[in-house]
C-alpha cells in the first residue's frame, strides 16, 4: 500500500469500504474523512481543516489504529446515527469543538492505555463502558 497526503476530502459511501494506511489528510475545507460505510486507518494523520473524522450511519464503523487527528477548526471525530467506532492508539489534540464525540446513537470505544487527549481532545458522550485500557 502506497503512502498519501490528501488536501481533500475522502469519502467512503455506504456499502462500501476502505483501509488507510500511514497517510495524511491535512487543509480540507470540510470534513477530512467522511464515512457511511466502513473503514480502518493505521497511524494516519488528519488535521488543519474543518472537521476531522466524521463516522454516520447505523452500519457505519471505523477502526483507527495509532492515528492522530489534531489542530481542526471544529470537531476532530464524531461518531453519529448509529455509527460504532474503535480507537487503539493515537492522539487527539488542539481541536476547536470536540476532541472526539458520540451522540444520536453513536459509539465510540476506546481500547488503549496510551490515547492521549489535550486542549480540544476531550472524548465525549462516550460511557465510561466502552473505554478499555489494555
Amino acid at each position: 500500500m502506497a503512502k498519501c497526503t490528501s488536501t481533500g476530502e475522502i469519502y467512503v459511501s455506504k456499502g462500501a469500504s476502505l483501509v488507510i494506511e500511514d497517510s495524511r489528510v491535512v487543509g480540507y475545507n470540510n470534513v477530512g474523512v467522511i464515512c457511511y460505510g466502513s473503514m480502518k486507518a493505521t497511524r494516519c494523520t488528519v488535521e488543519n481543516g474543518g472537521n476531522g473524522v466524521h463516522i454516520s450511519g447505523e452500519k457505519a464503523s471505523a477502526e483507527l489504529v495509532g492515528c492522530v487527528i489534531r489542530n481542526n477548526r471544529s470537531d476532530g471525530l464524531l461518531a453519529v446515527e448509529g455509527a460504532k467506532v474503535t480507537l487503539q492508539g493515537g492522539t487527539v489534540s488542539g481541536n476547536a469543538i470536540v476532541g472526539a464525540g458520540a451522540s444520536s446513537g453513536g459509539r465510540i470505544t476506546v481500547s488503549a492505555e496510551k490515547w492521549y487527549t489535550e486542549g480540544g481532545g476531550a472524548i465525549q458522550g462516550v460511557a465510561e463502558e466502552d473505554i478499555t485500557r489494555n
